[in-house]
């Protein structure tokens, strides 16, 4: 089966409220399936065939627009769409309720879904996070979906919407859900707090930081929290468990993240380290980025952290080389290499003085 994931994928249907529907027209980045026929939601994954009766699916969470080409219960929904699309969602939730009262089936995991995004859009973090937890539970879209669509629009204080937010993941925690549904809750429940910088972010890191993330909930936004969870704690020394969540993360990561996941362990293998061997091990992580990544920006922070370790091996001479090699870099960041300035100028000085 063909999958199609566009972030910025346009899906306009004509749904019908039955076991399948016919669409005029369905809308994936560049490609078109005029007269497809949706078949169902399942997994969060929303499937259809196209004109040649050829099977295809999209992630729930990456359909920008759905337009529904029938009367009646759609209306709204149709409405809706079309607020949410032009930039106005306050306009768009009070449509999207009126729908999810009387629909049936997936549609109303999909509604939900909808529902859910506009809230996020229109910083209603609270009813996005009711809605979230609609999704987790949802027979149709559930924890794959849910992942995908963990808000975004989060304050950077605590306010009273976050603080609710927050008092909704908790009791939906608290009911037990077992397995893949308590993942994205733990994900997002972190997510708040260390955007809020609420205390209790650190606590929660370190479930978040532990939990095994299956390959259903394998996407960029699931491991980018379980990364961000990983470097709130990394200062303190990791733990056994959290050592081997890293490992898996750097195993079952999307292309984008390895580099991050890398270098968080390098750091963590370096600061445990007090023996030359293992300083020696500590090293692997970052030069597997410069190896294998040779032109993404955390290459260059690679090297860096490289010669950090071989300055305390002893061995400067090499650990120039490598921050010379940062600093040329085309794609070094401001701040690496102002921190590879200031290490080159120190290690240039104990040359010096050495000499």
């Amino acid at each position: 089966m063909e999958r199609f994931r566009h972030p910025a994928s346009v899906i306009c249907v004509s749904l019908l409220l039955g076991a399948g529907a016919a669409a005029d027209q369905i809308v994936s980045g560049s490609i078109n399936f005029p007269g497809a026929t949706i078949t169902k939601l399942e997994g969060g994954r929303l499937r259809f065939r196209d004109a040649d009766d050829r099977a295809h699916e999209i992630w729930i969470s990456d359909i920008d627009l759905i337009i529904v080409d029938k009367g009646g219960l759609f209306d709204d929904f149709n409405e809706a769409e079309h607020f949410l699309a032009g930039g106005e969602p306050d306009r768009a939730i009070l449509r999207y309720k009126r729908t999810l009262r009387l629909s049936e089936s997936f549609w109303s995991d999909l509604i939900t879904v909808r529902l859910l995004v506009a809230c996020d859009k229109a910083g209603r973090l609270d009813q996005a996070t009711l809605n979230f937890v609609r999704v987790v539970r949802g027979k149709w879209a559930g924890p794959s979906a849910a992942v995908r669509l963990i808000p975004q629009n989060l304050p950077s204080r605590r306010t009273p919407k976050a603080m609710r937010a927050v008092e909704h993941l908790e009791g939906a925690i608290r009911t037990g859900p077992q397995g893949a549904q308590r993942i994205p809750l733990e994900l997002f429940r972190f997510e708040i707090l260390s955007h809020t910088g609420d205390g209790r972010a650190a606590s929660a890191a370190r479930d978040v930081a532990t939990m095994e993330i299956s390959p259903l909930l394998g996407c960029e936004r699931a491991f980018g929290i379980q990364l961000a969870a990983l470097e709130h704690i990394e200062n303190d020394p990791l733990r056994e468990a959290e050592l081997a969540s890293l490992n898996r993360a750097i195993r079952d990561c999307p292309e984008a993240l390895l580099p991050s996941f890398l270098l968080l362990k390098g750091r963590a293998l370096l600061r445990a380290s007090s023996a030359k061997d293992d300083m020696v091990r500590a090293t692997w992580p970052f030069m597997r980025v410069v190896a294998h990544m040779p032109d993404d920006p955390r290459a260059a922070e690679g090297l860096y952290e490289a010669a950090l370790a071989l300055e305390r091996l002893g061995r400067n001479d090499k650990a120039v080389d490598l921050i010379e090699e940062c600093l040329e870099h085309g794609q070094v960041r401001i701040d690496t290499r102002a921190k590879a300035e200031a290490a080159l100028e120190r290690l240039r000085a104990t040359e010096s003085t050495s000499g």
